[in-house]
């Protein structure tokens, strides 16, 4: 599930870079809310179970924005 996510918020972004003309100097998104150490622990705190999704997406996203950001 974690190579998707990386795979698409690396081809989303990198379908925005190519489709405008400017190179994009940053972008912005929400820092990640603090999870368990554990996958047990994530499964047995309802928060972070509720949220483990988003940020396994947002990290991805945030490692595609890395590679595209001149």
């Amino acid at each position: 599930m974690r190579q998707a996510a990386a795979r698409g918020a690396g081809e989303g972004l990198g379908g925005l870079a190519a489709a405008i003309p400017v190179p994009i100097s940053s972008i912005a998104i929400r820092v990640c809310p603090p999870l368990p150490p554990t996958t047990e622990e994530r499964i047995r705190d309802a928060r972070a179970s509720n949220v483990a999704d988003s940020v396994m997406y947002r990290e991805a996203l945030a490692d595609a924005i890395a590679s595209i950001v001149r």
